[in-house]
């Protein structure tokens, strides 16, 4: 590799190019460039181990190949560390013991003192957790850099533990995202708790100011997160959130989503809540959240409630501007007699459609629906969503209806778009 004329170019086009590379994942260009000429180096080594995602921290065989690897790779290339920001770990199957001597995680986390984000996944089960790996985790999800904390199916002991854990990586005053997202409670007897060993921490020292909150699982679980995020013993403040996801509610839990929508109402702009909303639920107000741009909501074709209450709450709006309102569909069929289009038209989407488009200047809908075996006929489409249909407006209203369908054992997508009555 030698110097040429190309290093006499602005820094900022080689960064363009390898981005357009990255961004495509195309990380065998990547590789190429940095053989190319020195002047690609340096950016080439920031995409490449920008994120670093160990798949098999502990295999069904007990040896974690990859994570050997890259244990080896810190050791004698000990300044690549300084690329790495985000560090994403798996585990394959369902481990439920681990042996540190075969596990080289504690090494590695001490290693990557520049990491801004991690992501654990995949069967974590904390109860298994030696006291030496759960210190490193601990140590490395408190540490200064990191902004952004993301736990997806983790297994805790009892919802004591999962709020202890909530606490620990809320101490860290520089996070700006904190997401829990379908762990595990299953409740075991008070002494195989091992979370219980975590010191008292104190409050950050000033509030957390969190820009995305994410709580999705079982209502119970839900509820108890959201009680302890809005209590006054946590640190976590919601005046600068700008996206929160939430799972099945209660009624108390739902109070506590009015509390931070209110506390959020100047800067909230993306709602999900992956949930239904029962009867026994108060109204939904969105009046105060009128910096919302976009909106996703959970609907089980079961429930004959949840779009009702959704369509209360658009038609109660008056400031709301939405670029796009997705729905994620559950045909949730009991009954092998109907198919997917008799029971979609029993629900009020005409209704639902007029309050979106009227109310809130919406102009896409988008609907994720399946799997299922038969998909929605154009005309069943073209029936529950008139506006989107009416070419003679000129409104300019979209529909698009991504379908999963089984065909023959081979899930298949296909997609309905719907614009200007096309």
């Amino acid at each position: 590799m030698q110097d040429s004329p190309i290093n006499r170019l602005p820094q900022e086009l080689f960064d363009a190019i390898l981005d357009i590379f990255h961004c495509s994942q195309d990380i065998q260009s990547l590789r190429e460039c940095a053989l190319t000429a020195r002047c690609f180096l340096p950016s080439t080594r920031r995409l490449i181990f920008r994120t670093i995602h160990l798949q098999d921290i502990l295999s069904e065989d007990g040896r974690a190949k990859n994570t050997e690897q890259f244990e080896k790779l810190l050791k004698s290339s000990p300044h690549l560390a300084e690329y790495m920001t985000e560090l994403i770990l798996d585990i394959q199957g369902k481990i439920h013991r681990f042996d540190e001597r075969k596990l080289p995680l504690p090494f590695i986390l001490s290693r990557l003192e520049n990491l801004e984000k991690i992501t654990m996944g995949k069967n974590w089960m904390f109860p298994a957790l030696s006291a030496a790996l759960l210190d490193a985790l601990l140590d490395a999800i408190i540490a200064p850099r990191i902004r952004a904390i993301v736990m997806d199916r983790l297994d805790f002991n009892n919802i004591a533990d999962l709020i202890a854990f909530c606490e620990w990586t809320a101490g860290s005053s520089g996070i700006q995202e904190l997401s829990f997202r379908h762990f595990r409670t299953p409740d075991r007897r008070p002494a195989d708790r091992v979370l219980t060993r975590l010191p008292r921490r104190a409050a950050a020292p000033t509030p957390l100011n969190l820009r995305t909150f994410a709580v999705t699982h079982k209502a119970e679980e839900v509820k108890a997160i959201l009680e302890w995020a809005t209590s006054s013993r946590s640190c976590l403040r919601f005046t600068d959130l700008r996206s929160l996801t939430l799972g099945d509610l209660t009624e108390a839990s739902f109070i506590h989503l009015l509390r931070i929508l209110d506390a959020a109402k100047d800067t909230l702009t993306h709602l999900h809540l992956l949930g239904n909303l029962p009867l026994s639920l108060p109204p939904l107000s969105l009046t105060s959240a009128r910096h919302l741009r976009t909106i996703t909501c959970s609907l089980s074709l079961d429930d004959r409630s949840t779009l009702n209450r959704w369509c209360t709450a658009l038609h109660q709006t008056e400031e709301l501007k939405l670029d796009s309102f997705t729905v994620l569909v559950d045909p949730g069929l009991t009954s092998r007699t109907m198919t997917l289009s008799d029971v979609f038209v029993q629900h009020p989407w005409k209704e639902f459609e007029a309050a979106l488009f009227t109310r809130t200047q919406c102009r896409r809908l988008e609907m994720k629906v399946g799997p299922m075996g038969t998909p929605l006929s154009t005309n069943v489409i073209k029936d529950c969503f008139p506006l989107a249909h009416a070419d003679s407006q000129g409104t300019g209203n979209e529909l698009v209806i991504m379908q999963r369908i089984n065909s023959l054992e081979v899930l298949e997508e296909r997609e309905y778009r719907s614009r200007f009555g096309v």
